[in-house]
């Protein structure tokens, strides 16, 4: 999530084209900006985190398909993410391309370019999808919340005879948590948030030789096992995988913009390596640990010294990220919360702009305290880490990545290739109708497969609670 914040400063220039609808695909163009390669780094950093380390649960939970899953959610969130730099570069170029786009923004212009009775509810769908996208970093950093917490309960356990409940240990945290999340210096959360994905990525490594030196377990398991857990593993898969808020951060920042799609692009190339390094992780995990993986993969390192200390590290890791994780909620909706408030407060004459920076400032710490508060409730009612984790994949991680992409695909290109085909010649209308067909029926498959997926998850993390 490090791109999230990272400043960039460069202007967009609209490329040479005497329509926008017939270039729909072109990107902007960066005066400046960073390589491809420099993208790739931000992407593979920003994706692989800590959700890697509950996808061994995917095997116990799916049986064998769960590797089918993992590969097909892989291909699936790569196409999704594509869309929606697709749309947002599209989109980039309709508003003169002076516009950095995000998430949310996507959705707006992609109503305001879309169809007549589509564009009234603009303000509607980027409401939606800031909600979906708050949604997710409230359950991501929920889940950094619990990490912590039961990673320190094992070293309390090694280190002393202390035995208490896991729930003492997420009041413990409490405070340390309120307190990183009070950290607003853009700089120090950008260099926390470098450091901490490469220390996650030795952690990574770390494991990863581990469970190559360990005896292997014959693989017994069922192609599948029953609808909930099929339904469980999803969840599992879509959280490690989930990246949507970070693709548009780096699309606007990378030099060329194109590099970020295509078979070679960013997103494919990275999608590519990441899935062998889950899939691998997943199957070497299970194989080692069996039935008896638990909701981190750390959780299940033998007590000694070395690993002991890694879970330390590994903790301390996830609590010295959890400030970037309440940056990018505060960033999304502190203004309009702010903004509310002192209008109220000041009976409609002024807003934050016009109260005193202590005013302005007490209300964030106190709203920081109220979204830490919140991933302590939401940990108090889930408490085990692979619910949790579950819970949060299976219900906004699908929205995110198999219905809004394809959404806002349909909405951004769909009036686009209409307009075309009214126009085509006779011999390029039957080549443009296979086209518009093809994108609608992959379209709705995608959302479809976003709405069970939602449903089918949510009751089975209900079932499962």
């Amino acid at each position: 999530m490090s791109a999230r914040i990272e400043d960039a400063k460069e202007s967009k220039l609209p490329m040479p084209s005497t329509s926008v609808d017939d270039d729909a695909d072109a990107p902007v163009i960066h005066q400046t900006g960073i390589s491809y390669f420099a993208a790739f780094i931000n992407f593979f950093k920003g994706c692989v985190g800590v959700g890697i380390f509950s996808l061994p649960l995917a095997l116990k939970d799916a049986g064998l398909c769960g590797l089918f899953m993992l590969f097909l959610f892989g291909f699936l969130n790569c196409l999704g993410m594509t869309q929606l730099v697709r749309s947002a570069q599209y989109l980039a170029r309709k508003n003169g391309g002076k516009e950095r786009l995000e998430f949310g923004q996507v959705a707006f212009d992609a109503c305001k370019h879309s169809f007549n009775f589509v564009r009234p509810y603009g303000s509607h769908l980027k409401f939606l999808v800031n909600l979906c996208v708050f949604m997710i970093q409230i359950g991501i950093s929920a889940i950094y919340y619990v990490f912590v917490a039961v990673h320190i309960q094992q070293l309390v356990e090694y280190f002393t005879s202390i035995r208490v409940s896991e729930v003492m240990y997420l009041f413990a945290v409490f405070v340390p948590f309120v307190l990183a999340s009070y950290l607003r210096n853009l700089r120090a959360i950008a260099v926390l948030s470098a450091i901490g994905s490469v220390c996650i990525l030795f952690c990574i490594a770390v494991i990863f030789q581990y469970l190559l030196r360990q005896p292997h377990q014959e693989l017994s398991l069922p192609w599948f096992k029953d609808f909930d857990g099929i339904m469980t593993a999803g969840g599992s898969i879509l959280y490690a995988f989930e990246a949507q808020a970070l693709v548009l951060p780096i699309e606007n920042k990378i030099k060329k913009p194109e590099q970020m799609v295509g078979w070679n692009g960013v997103l494919s190339i990275g999608m590519f390596f990441i899935t062998w390094i889950y899939a691998a992780t997943a199957f070497l995990g299970f194989i080692v640990y069996g039935d008896a993986v638990k909701g981190s993969i750390a959780l299940n390192l033998p007590e000694e010294p070395v690993y002991v200390a890694l879970k330390g590290f590994l903790a301390l890791v996830v609590y010295a990220t959890f400030s970037i994780q309440i940056y990018v909620i505060v960033e999304l909706t502190f203004p309009t919360i702010s903004g509310y408030f002192f209008q109220k407060v000041n009976r409609g004459k002024t807003g934050p702009e016009n109260s005193s920076k202590c005013a302005v400032l007490s209300l964030e710490l106190f709203y920081r305290t109220f979204l830490v508060s919140m991933c302590v409730l939401i940990a108090l009612c889930i408490p085990n880490l692979e619910q949790i984790i579950s819970f949060v994949g299976s219900t906004c991680g699908m929205m995110i990545a198999f219905f809004f992409p394809p959404l806002l695909d349909s909405l951004t290109f769909l009036p686009v290739l209409f307009k075309k085909h009214s126009r085509a010649t006779p011999s390029k209308k039957f080549g443009l109708k296979l086209k518009i067909v093809f994108k609608i029926v992959q379209n709705v498959f995608l959302a479809f497969l976003g709405i069970f997926g939602c449903v089918g998850g949510l009751q089975a993390s209900i079932r499962g609670m």
